[in-house]
């Protein structure tokens, strides 16, 4: 049977092919370019965020699932000093508008065309695409921000990026992949759905004008004996006028694993793939949906003529380090070129896909079904590789050190060293199946195959865990990866397959026992990974409780004593913190100050002790000893 494959990639302005994309001659000087700015941010906000990120995501770790309000984010990350202001003035200066979104870091901007080709020096060009109704405004010119706008602005999305729409076929002989498939006890195991009063909650993002139709979904469901449920929310515009076969996939199968978990629809306006536009959308939001899916990527050093500015990959990351300590899980999809990102031999380099190779995001590989109806091989075209080190290395990804080290120390056949980096961060994270998926589109079924159908199926997998976890009591899973490494026995291992993309005489990385860059750790069983995942701690709900006697009279190495006065309640406070955890403490408390003394309250003349408290704002829990002026002397 023939599957469809959607593939969505971006290329740089320095590539022989544009994707389709037909240059129609400059732009109308007063069209508008919609663009994001993301802002930066002081070093030391970036450590708090990323030592909290990875405290609130370790199930090993007291402070697992102790996540952040959107207000308690927006203290934490704030940009550097200056940035806002900068900015705003530069914007009205070149007569650009610009709006702060999201959680404070990301400028919503628009511009005519005039005021971009003045503000940075290109000329913006209209290209209409061979093959779709659709146009965007870009510049074939070299861009850079200008720098002193590069001295607050980290990156700039709707300049130099050209959307690529194509479409493949794949052939397979074994059974269609559809609901029944996905949740057999011999598959990944999904024996339930969500509770009726479901606390989850699920989300897809789409770009390219990829809307859904309310009435597919209604008929995939009938078809396949799914409960009925429409979406929750639908945003953006068109969403729910038309059907793309993605956006069909990715709704359809995201229920049909994660059935009654309340769904979210969020397609981005225009024909952009701009993934801060995105999150800048989710993090401003006070309760936005708690697993996302997305199935869109490109090659981040190369492949089909493109790269990535490190800079921009930053700025993506930091956003997806903000969405995990907000307690929020990010599946991507790992590709569906293998290895190569439909350029095989650019610069003799394999091209990982962006966004899915940051470290705080988890990839989503594919494998593809035995005519027997079993699986135990990876899907020839699943992306994976690694992080070219420009970017990230393993030591921004922890979690998979010991797995990745593993597998170069398995002695399983090597691609050529000098086609990859093996410092990188290793991709995908997990897989799922991913050839010849029944979908419903403009009320007809068809075959669709890539990594955009086993992404939604294992989000909406942990999606349903959420559920159970959340009906228990327990906080969202959010950041997935460390909990993914610490339990293979929630995966099968898939140790047959190379994604070499099919080709006779090309090679990629080949599956082996254990994790691998072609599958992850493999394949999800839902119930071995529900019962690892409701084995963690319960969220402190208690904002403040008071345990005797006194917590900090003597601090134990590796703690220090630190105090800190707030004169308006007229009190001094005593704690014992590591000190590796100052930055961390002190954006909660910026009077926070190392004690030179073992009394520093009563040195003060904050003689009386009054009361312990233990606080805990989001993953912060610390214990305070509360002094008070001896009032006989004042």
């Amino acid at each position: 049977m023939l599957s469809l494959i959607v593939v969505s990639v971006l290329a740089s302005p320095t590539a022989s092919l544009y994707g389709g994309w037909k240059d129609a001659g400059e732009a109308l000087a007063t069209a508008s370019v919609p663009m994001h700015f993301a802002l930066r941010h002081a070093a030391e906000a970036e450590d708090a965020l990323h030592s909290m990120f990875l405290d609130v995501s370790d199930p090993l770790s007291s402070n697992y699932g102790n996540h952040l309000t959107k207000e308690e984010l927006q203290k934490l990350i704030p940009p550097a000093p200056g940035s806002v202001e900068y900015t705003k003035a530069w914007c009205l200066e070149h007569e650009f508008s610009c709006d702060l979104v999201g959680s404070g870091d990301i400028m919503k901007v628009s511009a005519s065309v005039a005021a971009v080709n003045s503000a940075f020096g290109v000329v913006m060009h209209k290209f209409q695409h061979d093959r779709h109704p659709t146009y965007i405004l870009r510049t074939l010119d070299d861009f850079e921000i200008p720098s002193l706008l590069s001295a607050h602005v980290q990156a700039v999305t709707g300049i130099e990026q050209f959307p690529n729409l194509n479409f493949r076929q794949v052939s397979s002989g074994a059974p269609q992949v559809t609901p029944s498939l996905l949740r057999a006890a011999n598959m990944y195991n999904i024996s339930e759905n969500a509770s009726p009063a479901s606390k989850a909650s699920q989300a897809l993002v789409e770009f390219q004008g990829q809307g859904y139709l309310p009435s597919d979904l209604a008929d995939f469901e009938q078809k396949f004996n799914l409960p009925a449920q429409k979406l929750r929310n639908v945003n953006g515009p068109g969403a729910n006028e038309s059907a793309g076969v993605e956006a069909s996939l990715d709704v359809q199968y995201i229920i049909a694993t994660g059935t009654g978990v309340p769904t979210d629809f969020y397609l981005h306006a225009g024909g952009e793939f701009d993934v801060l536009g995105w999150a800048s959308f989710v993090m401003g939001q006070t309760n936005p949906a708690l697993v996302w899916s997305m199935s869109y990527g490109e090659g981040v050093n190369g492949g089909n003529g493109g790269v990535i500015k490190p800079d921009y990959v930053h700025s993506f990351n930091t956003q997806m380090e903000q969405f995990g300590v907000r307690g929020l899980s990010v599946l991507i999809a790992s590709g569906d070129s293998g290895v190569y990102n439909r350029l095989p031999f650019e610069d003799g380099k394999f091209h990982p896909s962006f966004p899915a190779c940051v470290p705080a995001v988890t990839a989503v590989g594919g494998t593809i079904l035995n005519e027997d109806g079993s699986e135990d091989s990876a899907w020839d075209h699943s992306g994976g590789g690694f992080t070219p080190r420009e970017y990230y290395t393993r030591a921004n990804a922890s979690f998979q050190e010991a797995a990745v080290k593993a597998y170069f120390s398995s002695g399983v056949k090597l691609p050529e060293a000098r086609k990859y980096d093996n410092t990188g961060r290793g991709i995908p994270d997990v897989s799922a199946l991913s050839v010849d998926y029944a979908v419903v589109t403009s009320g007809q079924t068809q075959g669709v195959s890539g990594t955009s159908a086993s992404t939604p199926t294992v989000a909406g997998i942990f999606s349903l865990i959420n559920d159970k976890r959340q009906e228990a009591g327990k906080a969202p899973l959010g950041f997935l990866n460390p909990f993914i490494y610490m339990n293979p026995q929630g995966f099968r291992d898939i140790k047959k397959g190379e994604n070499n993309e099919g080709g006779l005489f090309k090679e990629g990385f080949q599956a082996t026992t254990g994790w691998d860059p072609v599958t992850g750790m493999g394949t999800p069983n839902y119930a071995a990974l529900k019962a690892a995942a409701m084995k963690s701690g319960r969220r402190v709900k208690t904002k403040v409780t008071q345990p005797e006697p006194r917590c900090c009279q003597t601090c134990t190495d590796p703690l220090k004593k630190y105090f800190s006065i707030v004169p308006l309640l007229g009190n001094c406070g005593e704690s014992c913190i590591d000190p590796k955890d100052y930055k961390l403490y002190h954006f909660f408390e910026p009077n926070l100050t190392l004690a030179t003394t073992p009394i520093p309250c009563a040195r003060r003349g904050y003689t009386n002790y009054t009361h312990t408290e233990t606080h805990h704002f989001g993953p912060i829990h610390v214990a305070v000893d509360f002094f008070k002026k001896n009032t006989s002397q004042i």
